[in-house]
């Protein structure tokens, strides 16, 4: 009798335990099969990222210590959200570096997303398409575009290790092996996405280096009618062609997407014809869509090419939103991620991000006084020995020294910002931020007249692109 209530106790405890467990694997289980959803008891791996230079200077991958994550809360909750298909392009030879990032950020609060490659593979628990596969037979087999194509399938058939492939992919030859097979991927894949989700509002197409302000993009679509046929995307100009860049992302909506795809499957040979004689996807992109009439919305500086360390502050930007980044590395992505974060969880959650916000959180804290090894991208005039001899008095010395070059910029009211090397000045006359470099470089910016330019800024109420 002394032992009974110990082993009741035991069975208690034992029966409690039980249902702990049931009820976490119950939450887990909810959430874990959702695409693009991180169940929150599952926190993202770490990764080492390249030590790239960037706007804070100290990019780190995304952590559940530094960004705690909750689907449920930290992600918009913007009807219509469940009804865009994001589609991102990459290949085989980057992919294993670059998704991680996206799949640690924001592709974790988007509902429908797939991703295209030119390898079928599996990469961290997540399914990559091969775009290709459904290109002609003829072409596959025999063009020298899809070489490495085949090598792909090969390694992949014999079991090999792709990290040799992947190292080689450095060299200027596999960069333009892989670039001749890129521009393949394009039309495709829009027709797999529009397969994929035919019921989607929108279809937005972005690449490895995209970062995807995602909390901006649901505000953006939802002020446009996806019923109508839009292109969108930031402009471009080839030969008599615009188009949108692909690295910036391009937008279609369901009218347009659908339309797309008509247009294909019925001049098949025709288009690929023509992307085999093209130089790029992006490009053709737009050519089908304009032999359906199809003109694209310039949604620049919305849709973005640069970081925002190598973005150019000025008026045409600052009260505008940005929907995507372009070239940007991984720790960049961490890096906006956790700012995103960060805003939706504040006070103006509920408005965009705009141009200027992101200045005043990356850029602002590094330009109140000169750096030493830093490349602030000063371009608009340069001052050697050689210089203009109209110049000013102050000019034709400012080749000198980094002081000499300093005081040049401040006698100039168009300057914003300068750079020296030993024997040459340059003045910026925008505002930008660069990054480290390790040569003999000294940047500096006016900051007086920076906050001046903010001040004239204002009132900024966010200025959306919508036709």
């Amino acid at each position: 009798m002394l032992s009974a209530r110990p082993r009741y106790q035991q069975v208690v405890l034992l029966g409690c335990a039980l249902a702990v467990l049931v009820l976490l694997y119950s939450r887990y289980r909810d959430t874990a099969g959702i695409p693009g959803i991180a169940s929150s008891f599952d926190p993202p791996a770490k990764h080492t990222f390249p030590s790239d230079h960037s706007a804070s200077g100290d990019y780190s991958p995304v952590t559940a210590a530094d960004s705690p994550f909750d689907a449920d809360h930290d992600c918009p909750d913007i009807l219509g959200a469940s009804d865009i298909l994001v589609a991102l392009k990459t290949g085989a030879t980057e992919a294993r570096r670059r998704l991680p990032a996206h799949f640690d950020t924001y592709l974790r609060c988007i509902p429908q997303y797939v991703i295209y490659s030119d390898l079928a593979e599996d990469i961290d628990g997540h399914k990559v398409y091969d775009a290709l596969d459904n290109i002609s037979e003829d072409m596959r087999l025999h063009s020298p575009d899809f070489e490495l194509y085949r090598q792909l399938q090969d390694y992949q058939r014999e079991g090999k290790d792709f990290d040799s492939l992947r190292e080689a992919a450095s060299g200027k030859k596999e960069e333009t092996r892989a670039w001749k097979l890129d521009k393949w991927k394009f039309l495709p894949m829009v027709e797999k996405a529009v397969a994929h989700q035919p019921t989607a509002n929108w279809y937005i197409f972005i690449e490895a280096d995209t970062f995807l302000v995602w909390s901006n993009m649901l505000k953006y679509l939802s002020k446009l009618d996806s019923s109508k046929p839009i292109y969108l995307g930031g402009q471009n100009w080839m030969g008599d062609t615009e188009f949108a860049n692909g690295g910036s992302g391009y937008i279609l909506s369901n009218s347009a997407a659908h339309m797309f795809t008509k247009q294909i499957d019925s001049n098949r040979q025709k288009y690929e014809k023509a992307v085999d004689e093209d130089c790029c996807g992006d490009l053709m992109i737009a050519k089908v869509l304009r032999d359906i009439d199809i003109r694209i919305t310039r949604a620049f500086p919305i849709v973005q090419g640069e970081t925002p360390s190598t973005l150019d502050y000025t008026g045409l930007h600052w009260c505008h939103p940005v929907v995507t980044y372009h070239h940007m590395s991984a720790d960049e992505i961490a890096d906006y991620w956790k700012f995103e974060q960060q805003w939706l969880r504040g006070p103006n959650a509920q408005a965009p991000i705009m141009h200027r916000d992101v200045f005043e959180h990356f850029v602002e804290p590094h330009i109140q006084h000169a750096s030493p090894k830093w490349d602030n991208i000063s371009k608009d005039r340069i001052f050697t020995s050689a210089s203009d001899p109209n110049a000013s008095a102050e000019q034709k010395v400012a080749h000198k020294s980094s002081q000499a070059c300093s005081l040049a910029c401040h006698q100039d009211t168009r300057c914003m910002q300068y750079q020296f090397r030993p024997g040459q000045c340059k003045f910026g006359d925008v505002i930008r931020l660069g990054q480290s470099v390790p040569e003999d470089v000294e940047s500096g910016w006016e900051w007086e007249r920076i906050k001046d330019f903010k001040k004239q800024q204002e009132p900024c109420e966010p200025q959306w692109i919508l036709s």
